[in-house]
């Protein structure tokens, strides 16, 4: 018996697919993080500092950190509150702006960024072993590419609920349960 060939992927496809893709890296990102006892949204600030990288001081604005992290002011200030309890980060004054502050990750919390990022990494290796060889790299240039003509413009055709060019919708996570430090 002949088999029948698979459908050809639709856009909704697509986008189920690359959100299944999403939600097992999160989970696996998640899951490292609070082994150390972060949330998600303190990974992602702590992540965001980080990426700031040396040349800053690994430090950003509160605004900035809301906006990179998609979110809002009070949240980022309470993560911002929790992570310096935690030693992660400082929160200095802006000696040029007296209402404007800094937050600056701390060589601790560069430590615990980068082992959950060496732990989920590792676990995303033994995860993507079994694929054939030079497909984890083309699918990263396939997402990319994807990626970029969205961007372009291609999402906001969508419609009145579609986020502007260059930006993502913010996803909302159910809350997680506290920490037990």
């Amino acid at each position: 018996m002949a088999q029948t060939p698979p459908p050809p992927c639709t856009p909704a496809h697509l986008a189920a697919q690359a959100t299944r893709l999403a939600a097992a890296m999160d989970a696996v990102t998640d899951a490292e993080a609070a082994q150390r006892g972060l949330t998600r949204a303190d990974f992602e600030v702590l992540a965001a500092l980080r990426g700031a990288g040396a040349a800053l001081g690994y430090r950003l604005r509160p605004g900035e950190l809301a906006e990179r992290c998609h979110l809002s002011s009070g949240g980022t200030s309470n993560i911002i509150r929790r992570m310096a309890e935690s030693g992660y980060v400082v929160r200095e004054a802006d000696l040029h702006d007296g209402r404007g502050s800094w937050a600056q990750l701390t060589e601790e919390g560069r430590r615990v960024v980068d082992a959950v990022r060496r732990a989920a990494d590792a676990v995303y290796g033994e995860l993507l072993r079994p694929l054939p060889g030079g497909a984890v790299d083309a699918l990263s240039g396939l997402i990319s590419l994807v990626a970029a003509a969205l961007e372009q413009g291609g999402g906001a055709r969508a419609g009145a609920g579609a986020p502007a060019p260059g930006r993502a919708r913010r996803i909302v996570r159910a809350p997680r349960p506290a920490s037990k430090r």
